[in-house]
């Protein structure tokens, strides 16, 4: 069975360098990143399309925040040839399945600003304000490089409207992992897509945020192995 990676935005293909040292597969590189075309007008759809394009035929596809969305789009729309077998997701930014929507003025409000004012605003939504600031020039690097494809995919992302009936298409096997000290936005997301999903189990990773999957990056991978192999299927925090 072979593993499909997502990557969330401004961190390309490499976020999974070390989940696929571990367990192999393939990092998808979305439009923009990696030398891959990238057109302002294609909207996330291009990377849909990027992202369908990867699957085989018994696919575990694994996606991380605009990746995860992504992932539960392609998963919707899978079919043979090309069909996802099972589906991991680390708060995929499906918001459209909220009853509210997050508040996210720090970002919209400044769609025309100067990339590093919106950005910022972006970074600091997700880990507190002065988050950006705080961040070393090694850290800030890959969000400068892709900046403006990131507030593209951010902005297009807000816009989904996937109904909570379109969302339950996504019948197979299905792991959505949440930090539990992330946005309350992120794990209501989770947890409501558990709600919706018919064969999905929401779990709750201690001791990490929106990042996890880099900064908890073993115990990301404890979760995905666990899931992917029935003899570790038991144990943990789980929450539905």
């Amino acid at each position: 069975m072979a593993i499909v990676y997502v990557h969330s935005s401004g961190l390309g293909p490499s976020q999974w360098r070390r989940t696929q040292a571990a367990l192999g597969g393939h990092a998808v590189p979305l439009s923009g990143y990696d030398d891959t075309p990238w057109s302002p007008e294609g909207g996330w759809e291009q990377d849909l399309a990027l992202v369908q394009a990867a699957l085989g035929s018994e696919t575990t596809l694994v996606g991380h925040s605009y990746g995860g969305l992504l992932a539960l789009h392609a998963a919707r729309l899978s079919a043979p040839p090309r069909a996802v077998q099972r589906l991991v997701v680390w708060e995929p930014v499906a918001w459209s399945v909220l009853d509210a929507p997050p508040d996210i003025d720090d970002f919209t409000a400044w769609a025309d600003a100067p990339i590093d004012v919106w950005m910022a605003g972006f970074i600091a939504f997700w880990n507190g304000p002065g988050a950006w600031e705080a961040m070393s020039a090694k850290q800030r690097a890959p969000f400068v490089r892709h900046g403006e494809k990131v507030r593209t995919e951010v902005m297009g992302l807000i816009t989904d409207t996937t109904s909570a009936e379109a969302w339950a298409q996504v019948d197979m096997p299905t792991l959505l992992l949440s930090g539990a000290q992330t946005k309350p936005a992120a794990s209501e997301t989770c947890r409501r897509l558990a709600e919706v999903l018919p064969q999905a189990e929401h779990r709750v990773v201690p001791g990490c945020g929106h990042m996890g999957p880099l900064t908890h990056e073993a115990a990301f991978r404890r979760e995905l192995t666990r899931f992917l192999d029935p003899a570790h299927r038991e144990g943990g925090p789980v929450s539905r």
